[in-house]
């Protein structure tokens, strides 16, 4: 069954009916009901406020102090001079550890560079720790140590072949 092309009074008529369709739908209905009735405008204004009166409304708020839940005074005190406590130091940076190299055998070990505390490397065996990092598991040529809130897979130096 081979399609025809649409007529082009199709292609133009659908849009049409669209717009026109969404143009009522949107329109608002009017009745007599909806208009607004003329309100009065005043002709003239209120006084101002008493100056007291508001000093009164002032101070209540003041002693009520709104923005505070338990209705106590901040315990750190505003300093408009900006001289604040320095902020926390932060967290020490993640070493950059690398997979000097795998020994394989009964206990597996793995010589782990870039550890903290040692500029060369470290010789852990499986389940040892060393500056809060734990060797894992060995998977082929790969090491997983885990510590510090991170875990690495670490592989060897040249990268796989």
């Amino acid at each position: 069954m081979k399609l025809s092309r649409p007529p082009s009074q199709l292609l133009v008529l659908c849009p049409l009916a669209a717009v026109v369709g969404a143009v009522l739908a949107w329109s608002p209905v009017r009745s007599p009901r909806m208009v607004p009735s003329a309100l009065p405008v005043p002709s003239t204004w209120a006084a101002a406020p008493n100056p007291d009166t508001l000093r009164e409304l002032a101070d209540r708020a003041w002693a009520r102090n709104p923005f505070r839940l338990d209705r106590r005074p901040s315990g750190v005190p505003f300093d408009p001079s900006g001289a604040y406590p320095p902020p926390p130091p932060p967290p020490p940076a993640k070493p950059t550890l690398e997979l000097a190299g795998v020994v394989s055998g009964a206990v597996p070990a793995v010589i782990v560079e870039g550890l903290p505390g040692r500029e060369d490397g470290v010789v852990l065996k499986l389940g040892e720790a060393f500056a809060g990092v734990t060797f894992d598991r060995l998977h082929g040529d790969s090491a997983v140590l885990r510590g510090l809130d991170t875990a690495w897979v670490l592989g060897p130096r040249g990268g796989r072949p």
